[in-house]
């Protein structure tokens, strides 16, 4: 199984601030965990298996999930912005390990499903989850305005890339946006406040 990277790319946010950052990531974490949790789903409905088994899997899986991280940190570059992130694989884990191991009591059972999920993982989560997260970021906001302009999966021999392009929208029945704080829009601001302050006590004194 090829590891999954996603590469963002914005050209102009010249000013990109933390809390901007944490919207993003947090934006991203949740299209990744609903894809990889709609992936896995698809994977415990295709067994044959008694259907109360199958709910029971997929609520323990989705539970566990919270504490699961969607995706790793590989670059985060601000000025125009460039993030390549690692998506995750711990929710396989989780189901190997409290899914299929704590509800399937029969042993044939086990040893069935656990085949299927080897060929599973090595034919088609991949690809088809590569997909499913392009799918998911490309129909929400990942910040201010923030969407996605273009998806591209592109197949490497030793992973594969997610090429995500986005780019911010206005809206016109928005107000204008203020701009980035500056030192020196700052020390402007600050000049005028002293001066209308200076005038203010002018007035006083007459």
């Amino acid at each position: 199984m090829k590891p999954i990277y996603l590469h963002f790319y914005h050209a102009e946010f010249d000013l990109l601030s933390d809390r901007s950052i944490r919207q993003f990531m947090k934006k991203v974490g949740t299209a990744v965990k609903e894809a990889q949790l709609s992936e896995l789903d698809d994977f415990i409905f295709s067994l044959d298996l008694e259907y109360a088994l199958k709910r029971s899997m997929q609520d323990r899986l989705k539970n566990a999930s919270q504490a699961v991280p969607a995706y790793y940190v590989e670059t985060i570059k601000k000025g125009s912005l460039t993030a390549w992130f690692v998506v995750g694989v711990g929710l396989i884990g989780v189901l190997v390990r409290d899914s299929i191991m704590k509800v399937l009591d029969d042993d044939a059972d086990r040893e069935a499903v656990l085949e299927r999920l080897k060929k599973f993982m090595k034919k088609k989560w991949g690809h088809s989850l590569a997909e499913t997260i392009g799918e998911n970021l490309s129909v929400r906001e990942l910040g201010s305005h923030v969407v996605v302009d273009d998806v591209d999966i592109r197949q490497k021999k030793s992973k594969t890339v997610v090429d995500v392009r986005l780019v911010t929208v206005e809206d016109d029945s928005d107000a204008p946006r203020r701009p980035e704080d500056t030192p020196e829009s700052i020390a402007r601001e600050i000049d005028d406040q002293l001066k209308r302050a200076g005038g203010s006590t002018r007035d006083g004194d007459g």
